[in-house]
């Protein structure tokens, strides 16, 4: 028994021996500068090693000064933040210059990182440090590159990150400190271009970030700096061309944003400073050409907004300023406006510059306060839906010799201007261009006004609107033009009216409309063009009238109307044009007139009791007059079906 056990120390001696000697030979230098091997014990510090535990508890050691070209833990396809559960500090010789990928990933008690003096390190990996929850403090030597993608996100107990003097950083990526939480100040090197996609995002306890003088950032990365909840002041460095989409997003905090005197910024990007609820005021560089859509959404405490001298401002994105609360605001010449720019925001006076280029749809729809808008005088559109549902517009005021040729679709639609005077350039009044404006009580035209079209529904539905006088270069009344003006008492045309065409429903449920006098110009009534006006009492011709039709339902329902005398050149009567206008009794045609066809139903239930038919009908629709007794006199030839 004794011999055994004597056996068995020798044996445990002659391996122990073994090992250390195999450890040794792995200890040495390796030229290929591959990764270094596990060993399977600790070396012991008799041997002057350094030791670094990978995922498993097992360590890799090399010796004082040794020449390591890379550093790489063992480790694992699975990324779960659960391993390196006993390494606590870290100790990184001059010579490693790089750390390679999720190298020591979710080291939970890895408290202490340190780089040795002069060292070579040129990149940190991806999320080489990720997951370290335990980490207080690092210092990136001045040698490092690139922090790659991850590299210390989600350190929840990181407070500082400090860059050595004269540093070669270029590049923060994608998310390198992203839910660092605990952090709360950065200083970022002047050697750095880029900072990446949320690099510091979620960064709650980050009250302060400083660029080192002479910055050579150019670009500030989406979302860079989003949920930074502490950040009250940042200064943008001069050399920045872009600010990325989001990148100061829900900053709420934030009291304050400056821009370095001689700014390169170009693009100011979407929702750039959404939700920056405690922002005050901002000064626009000179430089800045675009400011993104939604870039200010919900600044709710948003009082002022300058832009520098000599603006080189070209557009302004949709809903770029939504939600703000300021007095004034004074865009520079030359800016184009996306949709609904200023939708929910409070906005007391706007200068939109002395040449608002064409700006697209909706610039001011949704605004609840914007009281008294001038437009210049060089506005040449106004835009679909600019002024959409501004219910506090109180006046709109156009500039002397306005240039302005159209006001786009539904641009006043649902707004409260009380009035308007339309400039005499204006050559097109869109679709609804003014529909439903319930407060539009007065409607004039300057004087040798240009407007050719009044396209449809341009003014349907204004039920405080009394009169409107129609300029006589109009040419076309649109479809619904005037329908349903409630208080639509009197509609007249200037002398020498161009109208050639009352459009389908173009005074449609009318109700106090009581007269109207159609311009010899007119060719055609269309479709319902006056249908239920009730008190509509008479319907003249100018003379030597062009009127050649009057289309189906045209005064149908017209139960007031008194008299007609049908122009000469009218050769149709529509179906059911003058149906069920029971107050109907004098009915007559003008001499030589060339009427040749009546439709179905046209006098229906009207009161006419006799009528002179014209020399040239030639047919009447079957229950023409149905309904009623009429006595005719009959000149010509013309076909009863039936």
């Amino acid at each position: 028994m004794k011999q055994r056990r004597i056996v068995s120390a020798i044996v445990a001696l002659i391996v122990g021996a073994l090992g250390v000697l195999s450890g040794v030979e792995a200890m040495q230098p390796r030229r290929d500068g591959a990764a270094l091997r596990l060993l399977e014990e600790p070396s012991t510090d008799r041997m002057f090693l350094r030791q670094v535990f990978a995922r498993d508890g097992r360590c890799v050691s090399y010796p004082e000064g040794g020449a390591l070209s890379r550093v790489e833990l063992g480790m694992s396809d699975n990324l779960k933040p659960n391993g390196c559960s006993p390494l606590q500090s870290l100790y990184i010789p001059a010579s490693v210059k790089e750390l390679s990928k999720t190298c020591c990933f979710g080291c939970r008690k890895l408290a202490f990182i340190a780089f040795e003096a002069n060292s070579q390190a040129a990149r940190i990996g991806e999320r080489a440090f990720a997951w370290c929850s335990s980490l207080r403090y690092i210092c990136i030597p001045a040698s490092v590159e690139v922090l790659s993608e991850q590299c210390c996100s989600n350190c929840s107990e990181l407070v500082s990150v400090v860059f050595e003097g004269a540093s070669q950083l270029a590049t923060i990526e994608k998310s390198a400190f992203e839910s660092c939480r605990s952090l709360q100040s950065i200083c970022i090197p002047a050697s750095v271009e880029t900072l990446g996609e949320r690099c510091y995002s979620s960064c709650l306890k980050l009250a302060f970030i400083a660029f080192e003088a002479g910055s050579q950032c150019i670009r500030i990365g989406e979302w860079a700096f989003t949920v930074c909840s502490s950040l009250r002041f940042i200064c943008i460095p001069a050399s920045v061309e872009t600010l990325g989409e989001g990148c100061y997003s829900s900053c709420d905090k934030l009291v304050s944003v400056v821009f370095e005197p001689d700014s390169h910024l170009e693009r100011m990007g979407a929702h750039a400073f959404r939700d920056c609820s405690s922002l005050r005021s901002i000064c626009i560089p000179a430089s800045v050409q675009t400011i993104g859509e939604y870039c200010f959404i919900k600044c709710a405490f948003l009082a002022f907004v300058f832009f520098a001298p000599d603006s080189c401002l070209k557009t302004v994105g949709d809903r770029a300023f939504d939600g703000i609360n300021v007095h004034s605001i004074y865009f520079p010449d030359g800016t184009n406006f996306g949709r609904s720019v200023f939708a929910n925001s409070s906005v007391m006076e706007i200068g939109i510059g002395d040449q608002w280029a064409d700006p697209t749809s909706g610039l001011f729809a949704g605004t609840p306060i914007l009281l008294r808008p001038v437009i210049p005088r060089e506005v040449c559109v106004l835009r679909a839906h600019c002024f959409f549902e501004c219910r506090s517009l109180a006046s709109v005021t156009f500039e002397p010799n306005s240039q302005l040729r159209e006001i786009g679709e539904e641009a006043f639609a649902h707004s409260s201007v009380p009035s308007i005077s339309i400039p005499a350039s204006v050559e097109e009044l869109g679709a609804g261009c003014f529909r439903s404006c319930q407060s539009l009580s007065a409607v004039t035209f300057e004087s040798n006004s240009q407007l050719a079209t009044i396209e449809r529904y341009a003014f349907g539905s204004c039920h405080s609107l009394p009169s409107i006088c129609i300029p006589a270069s109009v040419k076309v009344l649109g479809e619904g033009c005037l329908s349903m003006c409630k208080s639509l008492a009197s509609t007249t045309f200037e002398p020498n009216s161009q109208l050639t065409k009352i459009g389908m429903k173009a005074f449609l449920c009318s109700p106090s409309l009581q007269s109207i006098c159609i311009p010899r110009s007119t060719q055609t009534l269309e479709k319902e063009c006056f249908e239920e006006c009730p008190l509509l009492i008479f319907v003249t011709f100018e003379t030597n009238s062009q009127l050649t039709k009057i289309d189906t339902l045209a005064f149908e329902n017209c139960s007031n109307l008194l008299s007609i005398q049908i122009p000469q050149r009218v050769h149709t009567l529509g179906e059911g044009c003058f149906a069920n206008c029971g107050s109907l009794m004098d009915f007559t045609f003008e001499a030589g007139s060339r009427l040749r066809v009546v439709g179905i139903g046209a006098f229906w239930n009207s009161g006419i009791q006799a009528s002179a038919l014209p020399a040239r009908l030639q047919e009447i629709g079957k229950p023409g007059f149905q309904a009623i007794t009429i006595k005719f006199t009959v000149s010509g030839q013309f076909v009863l079906p039936g």
